[in-house]
C-alpha cells in the first residue's frame, strides 16, 4: 500500500482526504495495523496535494491515538521522518497548532534510545525551537533533548548505520544552542558536568557553552557570570589537559565579548572585569604558586575578547610583567615572563588603530622596547630568541615601533648576523629583517644592507655559516620591492668583481641568494625588465670570461651551473623582444665563439674559441649556459641558424664526455620540442636521427655509442611531449636497441628518460610543448612491445626489458596502473628473480606503491609473492632491497587472514636475522612487518 501510494503522481485533493480520514480511523484499530498505517500517512505527507487541514488532523490523531516510544524503531523512525517532512514543506500548518504539535513531539522524542532516531529526533528540534511558539513548554523540549547530553555513545563492532558519537553531540549541539530561551536550564547543566570527573563531559560541556554564549545575551548570562568565571579559572590553573583548558578560555573570550558588548551595563561590565583582574593580579606576582602562565592565558583570554576589555586589562598587565621581569629572582623564569608579554603585544597588534593605541601611554612604549633591545644583547640565547619575536609584533603596531626605534632594531640585527653563533638566534633576525624591510624599507636601504655588502666584500671571515645567514639576510631584506632593486645588482657586481680564488665558495652563496630573490619577483612584468638589463647580461658574460680558463676548479663549475640557475628563471619571463636578441648573442658565441653581441654593457668582447676543439670542462659549461636559455624562452623567439646549431650541437651530442652529451642533448630536444612543423622540422630531425644510427652501428668506442643512445632517448622526449607522429619510429629504435649487449642497459634507461620530469628542460614551467596525458600515451604504446619482446628474448637479456618497464612505473597515475595489472603483475614478479639490484630496487618501490593502493589485486600472487619477498629480505648486496622486501611484506599482511595463514609461521620465522640487521632502518621495518604477521590470526586484528 505505502508502495502504491508513493508512486502515485496524480491524486485529487478530495481523493488525499478520503485517505487521511480512512488512515486516521485505522489508527484506533488492533496495534498491529499501526506500523502500516504509519507508512501511510508518511506517503501521504510527501503529496503536494495534502489540503492544509489534513495537516493537523494527521499529527493529532497520531498523538492521540499513537503511544510512539512502544513501537519497534522502524515505526519510530517513520514517525520522526513524518514531522521531519511536514516541518520542512507545511510549516504554517504546524506554527497553527503551536504548543500542542511542541507537546506532542516532545512525548514522541521521551525516552528515545535508537541513534538513528534520535539523529533524526535533534535535527527537527532546532527547528521546531526557531519557527514555532513553545508555549509553556520551553523547559519540557529542553529537557526532552538535554538528558542525552553529554552524549555518550559507542557504535558497535561491524556498525552499518555509520551513525558516530561526534554526529550525535554535533546535532545535539545545535539544539541546545538553537535558542537563548534555554539559557536559564542550560547554563546550570554545563556548569553542572564543568563539575564532574569525566574529562569528555568537561570538554563536551565548555564547547556547547561556547556556542551558546554566542547566541545569549548580557540578560542570559548575568545571573551566572560568578560561577562560569569560577568553573572556567578552576579549569585553566588545573591545567590537567589541553583541550579542556583552551576550551574553557575560549568560553571566556566569548563570555566577555557578551557581557562587553552591552551599552547599558556598564558598571556590570566593570564589576566583571575588575574580579578577574584582582584574582589573576596577585598569580602574577606569586612566584611560589607557580600559576603565572596559567593566569596570563585568562587575562590574554578577555583581553583579546573585545576593545573594552583590552583596554581594561592590557595597560595593567605590561606595566606588571615589566616590573616583574625586574623583580624575578629566577634568571629562568625571564624568557617566561616575556613570553607572556609577547602576547599581549601581539593582541596590541589587533587593536592597532589610534584611539586604541591611546591605552599604552609613551613611557610604557619606551620600557617595553628598552626591555626588548636589552635582551638582544644577553648572552642567554632563550632570552633573545623570546626578544626578536616580541619585536616581530611589537613591529606591526605602528604607535609603538617609530623611526628612531626601527633604526635601533636594525643595529641589533645587524650585529647578531655577523657575530652570533646560535642557529636559532640568527634564524629569527632573518625573519625579523624581512618583518622590518616590509614595513620599514627605508631603514633596511639606509642601515642593513650596507653592513651586510660590507661584510661580504671584506673577504673571507672562517665562519662559512656565518656568512650563510648573511646572505639570508640579503634575501630577506629583499622583501619589499625598493630593496630588491637596491640588492640585485650588488649581488651581481660582488659576483662579477670577486677577484679572489679563496671566496668562489662565497660567490655560490650570493649566487643562491640571488636566486632566491630572482623567483619572488621574476613574474612581475617591471621586475623582470630590470632583471634582464641589471643582471642578466652581466652574469652571462662573466661566466663565459670564466670559461676561458683552461683550469677550472670544482667550485668555479659550481659557481657557473649555479648562476645558470638564475639565467634560467629569468630566460623564462623574456618577452619576444628581449628573448629573440638574447638568443642571437648566444647563438654567436655557440657557433662563433665570441660576445660581440654583448659588447657595450659588459666591457670587451670574449672569444672563447671554437667549442669543438675546447676542453670538454669548458663545452660542458657554455652548454649549461646556453640550455639554461635555449630550453626556457618562450616559444615565439626567434632563434635565428637553426640548422647551423642544430649541426655543432649533434655533434657534441655523442661525445664521449658524459656530461657534454647530456647537456648538448638536452639542448637539441628542447629546439626540436619548440620548432614549428614543416619541411626544416623534418630535415633538422632526419639529420639527427641518422647522425645518431650511424654513430651506434658504425662507431667502435664504446662512450660515443653510449652518448648517442641518449641523445636518441633526449630526442624522442622531445617528440612524445609533443605528441609528433614521427615519434613512434624512435621508440622503435630504442626498443630494438634492448637486445644489445652493451647498450641494452642505456636504452633500458632511455625509458626512463622519457617520462621523467626534469624542471631545467622539456617542462611547462620552459615554456615545452606539453601535451596532456603523454605518460599514458607512451606507457599503453610501448607495453605491448615491450612484453612481447621480453617473452622471445634470451634470459640474458630480459633484464633490460624489465628495467624499460619497470622504470616507467612511478611517472604513471594509478588508475593507469590498475587497468595494466594483470600484464604487469606477473612480469614484475619475474623481476623478482633477476639478480641485477637496480631492477630488484625499481620493482619493490613500484609493488610497495601498487600495494599501498590495491592490496586485494594481489591474492591470486600470495603463493608466488611471500617466498621472493623473504628470500630478499636477507639480501646483503643492497640496504634499499631488504628495506623494501620488508615493507611489501608488511602491506601484505592487510590480505584476509584466509590466504596469508599458511605462510605466517615461515615469514615470522625468516625474518629473525633481520632483526639484527647492521643497519637501523632495516631493523625498524622488520621490527613492523613482523609484529604484522605475528598478528595474522589472532583476536582483534
Amino acid at each position: 500500500m505505502f508502495f502504491i501510494m508513493s508512486e502515485m503522481d496524480s491524486v485529487s485533493k478530495k481523493e488525499v482526504e478520503v485517505l487521511v480520514t480512512f488512515f486516521i480511523d485505522r489508527l484506533k484499530d488492533h496495534h498491529s495495523v499501526i506500523p502500516h498505517v504509519l507508512y501511510g500517512l508518511l506517503a501521504l505527507t510527501k503529496m503536494e496535494n495534502l489540503p492544509a487541514e489534513q495537516v493537523e488532523k494527521i499529527l493529532r490523531g497520531i498523538f492521540s491515538e499513537v503511544y510512539i516510544p512502544s513501537l519497534l524503531q522502524t515505526e519510530r523512525f517513520c514517525a520522526f521522518q513524518l514531522v521531519s517532512n511536514l516541518i520542512q514543506n507545511r510549516l504554517t500548518e504546524l506554527q497553527q497548532m503551536g504548543p500542542d504539535f511542541v507537546l506532542g513531539f516532545v512525548q514522541m522524542l521521551d525516552g528515545e534510545r535508537d541513534p538513528r532516531c534520535l539523529l533524526l529526533a535533534f535535527q527537527i528540534v532546532p527547528l521546531i525551537v526557531q519557527n514555532i511558539n513553545l508555549g509553556p513548554f520551553v523547559e519540557e523540549v529542553f529537557e526532552v533533548t538535554a538528558c542525552y547530553f553529554p552524549v555518550d555513545f559507542t557504535p558497535p563492532p561491524n556498525d552499518g548505520r555509520g551513525i558516530t558519537k561526534e554526529e550525535l553531540s554535533l546535532a545535539l549541539r545545535k539544539c541546545l544552542a538553537s535558542t537563548s530561551k534555554f539559557s536559564q536550564y542550560a547554563i546550570p547543566l554545563f556548569l553542572e558536568k564543568l563539575d564532574s570527573d569525566i574529562q569528555n563531559s568537561k570538554l563536551e560541556a565548555l564547547n556547547t557553552l561556547a556556542v551558546c554564549c554566542e547566541l545569549y545575551t548580557v540578560e542570559d548570562v548575568k545571573p551566572y557570570l560568578s560561577a562560569i568565571w569560577s568553573g572556567i579559572r578552576k579549569e585553566v590553573l588545573d591545567g590537567r589537559d589541553e583541550d579542556v583548558e583552551s576550551a574553557a578560555l575560549r568560553v571566556l573570550s566569548i563570555v566577555v565579548r557578551t557581557v562587553t558588548s552591552s551599552e547599558t551595563e556598564l558598571i556590570l561590565v566593570a564589576e566583571f572585569l575588575e574580579d578577574i583582574w584582582k584574582e589573576c593580579r596577585h598569580l602574577l606576582i606569586d612566584w611560589e604558586a607557580n600559576l603565572i602562565c596559567s593566569s596570563s592565558k585568562l587575562l590574554k583570554a578577555v583581553a583579546q575578547s573585545s576593545h573594552v576589555a583590552f583596554s581594561k586589562i592590557v595597560p595593567r598587565v605590561i606595566p606588571l610583567l615589566l616590573q616583574q621581569y625586574t623583580l624575578s629572582p629566577q634568571e629562568s623564569e625571564k624568557p617566561k615572563i616575556l613570553d607572556i608579554m609577547n602576547q599581549f603585544i601581539d593582541i596590541l597588534k589587533n587593536f592597532s588603530s589610534t584611539e586604541n593605541d591611546q591605552n599604552i601611554d609613551l613611557e610604557l612604549k619606551d620600557s617595553v622596547l628598552a626591555l626588548y633591545f636589552s635582551v638582544l644583547t644577553s648572552e642567554v640565547e632563550k632570552l633573545q630568541v623570546v626578544g626578536l619575536q616580541g619585536l616581530s609584533s611589537a613591529i606591526l603596531v605602528p604607535k609603538i615601533m617609530e623611526a628612531k626605534h626601527c633604526e635601533l632594531l636594525a643595529d641589533h640585527l645587524i650585529h647578531l648576523c655577523l657575530s652570533e653563533k646560535c642557529k636559532t638566534v640568527r634564524e629569527h633576525s632573518v625573519n625579523l629583517i624581512s618583518k622590518l624591510t616590509f614595513h620599514y624599507p627605508h631603514v633596511t636601504k639606509e642601515k642593513i644592507i650596507p653592513h651586510l655588502m660590507s661584510y661580504v666584500s671584506s673577504g673571507p671571515s672562517g665562519d662559512s655559516r656565518r656568512t650563510d645567514f648573511v646572505f639570508d639576510s640579503l634575501a630577506a631584506a629583499a622583501s619589499h620591492s625598493n630593496t630588491f632593486y637596491m640588492i640585485a645588482p650588488l649581488l651581481v657586481k660582488y659576483i662579477k668583481e670577486n677577484k679572489v680564488a679563496t671566496q668562489i665558495q662565497n660567490q655560490v652563496e650570493a649566487t643562491q641568494c640571488l636566486l632566491k630573490i630572482v623567483k619572488c619577483y621574476v613574474e612581475d612584468a617591471d621586475c623582470a625588465l630590470f632583471l634582464h638589463e641589471s643582471c642578466f647580461s652581466h652574469l652571462l658574460c662573466f661566466c663565459l670570461h670564466m670559461c676561458q680558463d683552461t683550469d677550472l676548479s670544482k667550485n668555479s663549475i659550481t659557481l657557473v651551473e649555479k648562476i645558470s640557475h638564475v639565467l634560467q628563471v629569468i630566460s623564462q619571463q623574456l618577452d619576444a623582444s628581449l628573448g629573440s636578441a638574447v638568443m642571437s648573442a648566444l647563438v654567436q658565441v655557440v657557433l662563433q665563439g665570441t660576445t660581440s653581441k654583448f659588447h657595450g654593457r659588459n666591457g670587451d668582447d670574449l672569444n672563447i674559441g671554437n667549442l669543438y676543439q675546447a676542453e670538454s670542462v669548458q663545452q660542458h659549461l657554455v652548454l649549461t649556459l646556453f640550455r639554461a636559455v635555449v630550453c626556457n624562452v618562450r616559444t615565439d623567439i626567434i632563434i635565428p641558424q637553426q640548422q647551423e646549431l642544430l649541426q655543432i650541437l649533434s655533434d657534441l651530442m655523442i661525445s664521449e664526455d658524459s656530461n657534454v652529451s647530456v647537456t648538448a642533448s638536452q639542448c637539441v630536444a628542447a629546439l626540436i620540442n619548440k620548432m614549428e612543423a614543416g619541411a626544416n622540422f623534418s630535415i633538422c630531425l632526419d639529420t639527427i636521427t641518422q647522425k645518431l644510427i650511424m654513430t651506434v652501428e658504425n662507431v667502435t668506442k664504446q662512450k660515443a655509442r653510449e652518448s648517442a643512445v641518449k641523445g636518441w632517448s633526449w630526442l624522442t622526449k622531445a617528440l612524445v611531449l609533443r605528441g609528433d607522429s614521427q615519434m613512434e619510429y624512435l621508440i622503435e629504435k630504442l626498443t630494438s636497441w634492448l637486445e644489445d649487449e652493451v647498450l641494452g642497459r642505456t636504452a633500458a634507461d632511455g625509458f626512463v628518460t622519457v617520462l621523467q620530469e626534469v624542471p631545467e628542460v622539456l617542462s611547462q614551467s620552459s615554456h615545452a610543448n606539453v601535451k596532456i596525458m603523454y605518460p599514458q600515451r607512451f606507457f599503453l604504446s610501448t607495453l605491448p612491445k615491450l612484453l612481447e619482446s621480453f617473452n622471445e628474448a634470451q634470459p640474458e637479456k630480459k633484464t633490460n626489458y624489465l628495467l624499460a618497464v619497470s622504470g616507467q612505473l612511478k611517472f604513471l597515475p594509478r588508475p593507469v596502473l590498475k587497468s595494466e595489472l594483470v600484464k604487469l603483475l606477473p612480469v614484475l614478479l619475474q623481476s623478482l628473480n633477476c639478480p641485477d639490484i637496480d631492477l630488484l630496487g625499481t620493482t619493490l618501490s613500484n609493488l610497495a606503491d601498487l600495494l599501498t593502493e590495491s592490496v586485494l589485486l594481489f591474492e591470486q600472487y600470495i603463493q608466488t609473492l611471500v617466498p621472493l619477498l623473504v628470500k630478499l629480505v636477507s639480501c646483503q648486496q643492497s640496504m634499499r632491497v631488504r628495506m623494501q622486501a620488508l615493507k611489501c611484506l608488511e602491506l601484505l599482511s592487510a590480505l584476509p587472514d584466509l590466504h596469508l595463514l599458511p605462510y605466517r609461521q615461515q615469514v615470522i620465522s625468516e625474518l629473525v636475522p633481520a632483526l639484527d640487521d647492521h643497519k637501523r632502518i632495516v631493523r625498524k621495518h622488520a621490527v613492523q612487518a613482523r609484529c604484522s604477521w605475528i598478528l595474522i590470526g589472532q583476536p582483534g586484528k
